[in-house]
């Protein structure tokens, strides 16, 4: 009756995070495509903006595509605004490598160019959430 008890609840803690939250296991196939960035950091499109080097760094807009052949491809518009009226430009920062679903919806993205090093997040159909070590934020694509 002892080992009942101690596996009871171990049995309930394993199916709960087996099932996670939305049901089933996702396939590769079922988050193939293309989301737009909608959120960096839990802030709406466009940022408020992250003071750097001699610039104002505000991120105005993004995509992700997941390929079928487990490539992938991000990219974000952001300006940089100098201080003083002294003008602004506008950059897109691309990258890209290859991504995998693993467990029920857990991702990874491996970036084999551009900034940056790996990426880990969870995706369903509709939504990909990505926190990235190098920018250390949570960026949030739909579609």
């Amino acid at each position: 009756m002892r080992a009942l008890s101690v596996s009871g609840p171990v049995f309930l803690l394993t199916a709960l995070v087996a099932c996670g939250k939305g049901g089933s296991p996702l396939e590769p196939e079922d988050i193939h495509g293309t989301y737009a960035l909608k959120a960096v950091a839990g802030e709406g499109l466009p940022t408020s903006g992250t003071q750097l080097d001699g610039y104002t760094s505000v991120i105005v807009s993004g995509n992700l595509t997941l390929n079928p052949d487990y490539t992938f491809r991000r990219e974000t518009t952001f300006l940089k605004i100098y201080p003083g009226g002294a003008g602004s430009t506008s950059h897109v920062l691309t990258t890209g490598g290859t991504w995998e679903l693993y467990g029920m919806r857990k991702l990874t993205l491996q970036r084999t160019w551009g900034l940056g090093s790996k990426m880990y997040g969870r995706a369903s159909k509709r939504r990909v959430e990505v926190w990235t070590i190098y920018e250390s934020k949570k960026f949030v694509y739909s579609r």
